[in-house]
């Protein structure tokens, strides 16, 4: 009703973005009453991830108690509520992140954190013969994704939110770009049909909200925020080179200011 503190999304994923405002027209299917225990930092921080977050590990991994899931970009603005998400579950999780993040990934729940940045991820648990039940994938690229299929079960399942373009978003891909991207992704899902282990891309629909809203209202998550920035153009675009360097931990959350 009027007055009431909600949060979520202009529209279902992937259709409409404009929430950098102070007004915006929303279905009310699309948003849900803002728990008491998140701030309105935090209810903003996970709107969208942890839409993307809950349809990886939720949707698309179906976990079982104990699994086994390595997180790449555990500490990322949708990789820290896949941390948490995936321990709710009961799995085993090891994050991916830089050194700089490891206190804060296990903070999350993390059973295991591995350096980047000092170690392949891969060749270290190769060398370990430790095979994985789910890898999910926040960064992207062919890299990570030929990486992580050396690490998982004949019976696993490579999870991307990314897909083949690490990063993606960083650059325009033009008709012919988004052509090949999208390509690839509907050709390794039907390869792995017949060859192990599976492929799936993330594609959040509207049917991930209400497992999301079940998790969000059970006080099961708290989304980390990197900073706080004001509703100004110069902050905002300075912010967005910040988001680019893919060092943030957590989220960048805009402050509007009312008047």
């Amino acid at each position: 009703k009027v007055g009431d503190s909600v949060f979520g999304s202009i529209n279902s994923p992937g259709k409409r973005y404009g929430a950098w405002a102070t007004h915006f027209c929303s279905k009310e299917q699309y948003i849900t009453p803002k728990p008491d225990y998140l701030t309105y930092y935090e209810a903003a921080a996970c709107a969208g991830s942890g839409k993307v977050a809950s349809c990886a590990i939720i949707q698309c991994c179906s976990l079982q108690q104990d699994d086994k899931v390595l997180i790449v970009g555990a500490s990322g603005g949708v990789g820290n509520l896949a941390v948490q998400i995936a321990k709710l579950k009961g799995a085993y999780v090891i994050g991916v992140c830089s050194k700089k993040n490891e206190n804060l990934v296990k903070s999350l729940g993390a059973d295991r954190v591995i350096d980047y940045t000092s170690t392949s991820y891969s060749e270290l648990l190769i060398k370990e013969n430790n095979k994985m039940d789910f890898v999910v994938d926040f960064v992207g690229g062919k890299e990570t994704e030929e990486d992580s299929l050396k690490v998982l079960k004949k019976s696993g399942k490579f999870v991307t939110a990314v897909g083949p373009v690490k990063y993606i978003g960083d650059s325009k891909l033009g008709w012919w770009g988004i052509t090949k991207y999208l390509s690839y992704i509907c050709w390794r899902a039907l390869q792995t049909q017949l060859k192990k282990p599976k492929y799936k891309f993330v594609a959040p629909t509207s049917s991930v909200y209400p497992i999301f809203m079940e998790i969000i209202e059970e006080n099961s998550i708290k989304p980390i925020i990197d900073k706080v920035i004001s509703f100004d153009q110069q902050e905002i675009k300075e912010a967005i080179k910040y988001v680019k360097t893919h060092r943030a931990s957590g989220k960048v959350v805009i402050q509007i200011n009312h008047t």
